[in-house]
């Protein structure tokens, strides 16, 4: 990024995060319960109440106590015709993919907290909605930095 402006290393870290908030499902969750923010859960033991957004938003990902290199190594790796399927879908596809996993998100027992089942469930998902996010993400900047 040498000798970019600061606009622009503005706008690709505004990218970088809308794009990977395309791809967290309670981000096109339901408008009625703000994406998950006005779900109380509690996460496994913990004596303080959350919200089923912030599982999403870090919990589940902090659950594998892996450091961002070890979570590039954790995550499955996509075949040519993935990363080209993935990498031609558009915006509106990214949101709707994670609208369409909704379902699973809030399926959980109400009246328990989440846990490793819900961990379990969930974490294929996680997995994928994150590489899928990096890959698709590498592509636009190929796109415009090539």
């Amino acid at each position: 990024m040498r000798g970019c402006g600061r606009q622009r290393i503005e706008a690709l870290r505004f990218f970088v995060h809308f794009a990977g908030d395309l791809h967290q499902p309670l981000h096109a969750g339901k408008a009625d319960d703000l994406g998950g923010n006005r779900v109380s859960v509690r996460w496994f033991r913990s004596a303080e109440a959350t919200n089923l957004h912030s599982v999403w938003d870090s919990a589940l990902i902090d659950q594998e106590q892996l450091s961002f290199t070890e979570w590039a190594r954790f995550l499955d790796r996509a075949s040519e015709q993935e990363i080209k399927t993935w990498q031609a879908a558009s915006y509106t596809d990214w949101m709707e993919e994670s609208r369409r996993a909704l379902p699973q998100v809030y399926d959980f027992p109400k009246d328990l907290p989440l846990s490793f089942p819900y961990v379990y469930k969930n974490m294929p998902l996680v997995k994928q909605r994150l590489l899928q996010a990096g890959i698709r993400i590498a592509g636009v900047l190929n796109r415009i930095y090539q």
